[in-house]
């Protein structure tokens, strides 16, 4: 078939709007293969592991979270302050915590809150032998059960600290390893107020989001009555980890957000 001089000066006119719709096609198909190489069933995403950050959730909830450091005294404090305002949260503790504090372990679990494990001590676990990450964070748990009788389902990474190995040793122990998707920033001595005024203000306290504190920061005993006046003035009802996560059928987001897989 013979094309005339018109039909060569339309296709030069418009090979522009050409080139621009084969882009955007080539884009659109890019992006629904990187949606499916992103998530997968499970912590797995491409050929990494990733904790859980956040959760997608339907439900006006956030996360309260503490980790166990230093003595027992702000425990008490702190144990305190959220039965004052009805409030569950999960303390992640570790080995030698627990087992220099078993009355607080204790009594951790009879206000209803959560028990997380954090290794036997407080010390970075990268970089090692997936073996020798579960003997640590099983000795933990075992130690917890012993002496509350509870068997612990968290497990965070000392400092945050965590890679593929790590995650998937707390998984083959049967624990789900939880992050934080709002930090308080409490151990850099701000002061209350701007604590407080941080977490609020971040743009990821949203339902879903996983709030970390420290029990043994300067400020936090003071800011924790004003941090949860604020998160429930916002409309968010604060839950232990236990009651965000899902236990089944989710998947995971690059940036760490647990979502569960709804029936097509």
């Amino acid at each position: 078939m013979e094309w005339s001089a018109d039909r060569y000066r339309w296709l030069r006119k418009h090979r522009g709007m050409g080139i621009l719709f084969l882009c955007l096609m080539m884009l659109l198909l890019g992006g629904r293969r990187m949606e499916q190489y992103a998530v997968e069933t499970g912590s797995r995403v491409g050929t990494g592991e990733v904790p859980i950050y956040s959760v997608r959730t339907r439900k006006e909830q956030v996360a309260l979270t503490f980790d166990v450091v230093g003595d027992g005294a702000n425990i008490e404090k702190i144990l305190e302050i959220l039965k004052r305002y009805h409030v569950s949260a999960t303390f992640f503790v570790t080995g030698n915590w627990a087992q220099e504090h078993p009355g607080l372990l204790r009594r951790i679990v009879a206000q209803k809150h959560d028990l997380g494990n954090r290794g036997v001590k407080a010390e970075v676990m990268t970089d090692r032998k997936m073996a020798e990450s579960m003997e640590n964070i099983s000795r933990t748990g075992t130690l917890v059960k012993e002496l509350t009788g509870i068997e612990m389902e968290f497990f965070r990474a000392p400092y945050g600290m965590y890679d593929d190995p790590l995650i998937r040793a707390a998984s083959a122990d049967g624990y789900y390893t939880i992050q934080w998707s709002v930090d308080s920033d409490d151990w850099k001595d701000y002061g209350a107020d701007r604590m407080v005024r941080g977490m609020l203000q971040s743009k990821e306290m949203k339902k879903g989001a996983i709030l970390r504190l420290h029990s043994g920061a300067k400020y936090t005993l003071q800011g924790l009555g004003s941090l949860i006046e604020g998160i429930t003035e916002e409309g968010y009802e604060i839950v232990p980890v236990s009651a965000l996560v899902e236990r089944e059928s989710y998947h995971m987001s690059l940036g760490g957000v647990q979502i569960k897989n709804y029936a097509k």
